[in-house]
């Protein structure tokens, strides 16, 4: 218990001032205090507090109460859901740290490995092909960009055609690349793929599979399909990216928070790159680019 004792006073001090029971605690009470132990610092830009610091923290707390027989606040909802938004933020920094981001050169080399676009493998070229291209263009990590849904990225039509993305930290607008290959055009990638979703939501599976599909498969010297978008895509609230069954079905599930990991070492591998380093942050442009 020694250990622990600056971090419990620290706490003990908090709920002094904020007029709050240290002990037993109250889950949103300790919600608060994690959560506003990570704000960002105003000067620096940077979280007030590592969040190995704040989990060192909780800890102190979830000793005390075990040692007094009393329930721990830090596994009850809101404070549960505090820790596991900062330790997935602590996961991701050091990915981060660990990754090679792939050139230019490299990430079409990926991209160049997909499928091909005829039946049924169009289904998982047009998903994994949005993932790989929204990826590098927006910067989000894996969970942020697996949770988009068709309404927080959405389709805006016309002679500008362009994605606007909510993350809920910030607004993106990302336009389509009409100066460079199609096959890298993010815009291009989600009108494809919502062409597909659309009809899968709103006719099923056996519409799917119906549907005229090409019979060579499609080249990164395309041309650019986001030019034929006229109407804005469905806001429907449903999930962006789903899990993809046999027979190109496409399911109702979020993937698992391993898919874009996965994805960048399975495309390195057809395309003859060492996978070496390589983690779903990879896609993330590299400075200067």
């Amino acid at each position: 218990m020694r250990a622990y004792t600056a971090d419990w006073n620290r706490w003990r001090t908090w709920c002094i001032l904020n007029d709050r029971s240290p002990l037993p605690a109250d889950p949103a009470d300790v919600a608060l205090y994690l959560a506003s132990a990570a704000l960002t610092d105003t000067r620096t830009g940077r979280p007030a507090n590592a969040p190995a610091t704040i989990d060192r923290w909780a800890a102190a707390i979830a000793a005390v109460h075990r040692a007094h027989t009393l329930p721990n606040p830090t596994t009850t909802e809101p404070a549960a859901a505090v820790l596991r938004v900062l330790r997935r933020r602590r996961r991701a920094a050091t990915a981060r740290l660990a990754s090679r981001q792939l050139t230019n050169a490299e990430f079409l080399r990926l991209l160049d490995a997909l499928p091909p676009d005829t039946w049924p493998h169009t289904v998982t070229r047009r998903r994994d092909r949005l993932i790989l291209t929204l990826g590098r263009t927006t910067g989000l990590g894996p969970d942020p960009l697996l949770d988009l849904t068709t309404t927080t990225a959405r389709l805006e039509p016309g002679p500008s055609a362009h994605l606007l993305v909510d993350t809920g930290e910030e607004r993106l607008r990302i336009d389509a690349a009409l100066d460079g290959p199609a096959i890298a055009c993010t815009v291009c990638a989600y009108a494809d793929w919502r062409e597909l979703l659309d009809i899968a939501d709103a006719q099923g599976a056996d519409a799917l599979r119906t549907r005229p599909h090409p019979d060579t498969p499609a080249t990164s010297g395309g041309a650019h399909t986001c030019r034929r978008a006229t109407t804005a895509t469905p806001r429907t609230g449903q999930a962006l990216f789903r899990r993809l069954h046999r027979g190109g079905t496409i399911g109702t599930a979020r993937p698992g928070p391993d898919t874009v990991r996965t994805l960048v070492h399975t495309y390195a591998h057809h395309a003859d790159l060492a996978p070496d380093a390589l983690t779903a942050f990879s896609l993330r442009q590299p400075p200067g680019n």
